[in-house]
Formats: structure tokens, sequence, C-alpha cells
């Protein structure tokens, strides 16, 4: 089943598209359950809470919700301005401070900050594959004896690339 994230998204498709806490909350349904709740804690099924964003496990009884063991958890800020932010980071070519992401989401600086931190970490690779092999980086050395240049009399001082 194709989800609306599956394509690349400006930030007004963003907006129609996740402008509601609703609209987010049942986009993180089909992402997270595409088969049907199932409880956190012993992965069995569950059972939508009428007139409340809860699911009941039917076996433990647990009570949980879809943001339940993700970075929305435990958050009292709306689904869509965690949406925003992710989408803000994400596109910004060198990054966002927290005090931009403060000053665009109309937030606190600390609510800015640990949404920047969440977000970052998520992003974070769990088992990062390592280089092999030929790796070439540009304008880097790795390794290798340091070599002092010293000007020869006449010459001047200025940069002078170590290879040469």
């Amino acid at each position: 089943m194709k989800t609306p994230l599956d394509e690349c998204m400006n930030l007004v498709e963003l907006t129609e598209e996740f402008g509601s806490d609703d609209k987010c909350r049942l986009a993180l349904e089909q992402l997270r359950w595409s088969k049907g709740p199932i409880c956190p804690r012993c992965d069995s099924k569950a059972t939508k809470i009428a007139n409340r964003f809860q699911y009941d496990c039917d076996s433990c009884h647990y009570q949980f919700s879809v943001t339940a063991g993700t970075i929305f958890h435990d958050s009292h800020l709306s689904l869509w301005k965690w949406f925003l932010a992710t989408y803000l980071i994400t596109e910004s070519r060198k990054g966002m401070s927290s005090n931009q992401l403060k000053r665009m989401l109309k937030v606190t600086y600390k609510t800015a900050w640990y949404l920047t931190h969440r977000i970052r970490a998520a992003m974070l690779e769990v088992a990062p594959e390592k280089l092999g092999g030929t790796v070439e980086i540009d304008e880097t050395y790795v390794g290798g004896k340091a070599r002092r240049w010293r000007p020869k009399s006449g010459q001047s001082r200025g940069y002078r690339h170590p290879a040469t």
C-alpha cells in the first residue's frame, strides 16, 4: 500500500496532506500498523477505544496510543508541529538551529531544543555500515607523517600545499 510519505513533498503539499493532528495521527497509524494496531508490550492485536486516540490490547489490556515508543511519545506538542519541524530540519541544507525552529514554529526555545535533539537522534543509523575498499575524500588527508615546510630564502611564507 502506498502512503503519502512515499514521495518527496514540498512545504505546501505537507500542509495540505498533514495540516491537522487527526491527519498526522492517521498517517502514523498507517505507517506503523499497516495490518491493524499491535500492542507494543506483547505484540497482540489491539482494539480502538471509542472517543479517544488510544488502543486497548486484547490480551494484556495495556492502553497505548500510536505515538507510544516513538519520538512523539510524552510530548504535549501537536503532531502537526512535529511533522513540520521534521520537514524543516531534514530539508534545511546547512542544518537548522533551535533558535530558528523556535521562531518558525512559535514555540519556546526549550521546546525547539527538545525537538531538534529528538529528531536528530531518530535520524541516526542504528548500525551504520563501515566504509571499505578505496575511499576518496576531497581536500582531506588522513594518516601519513606530518611534514614541516620552511621557506627557502627569497620565498614567501604563503600557503603551500603539503603534497608538493
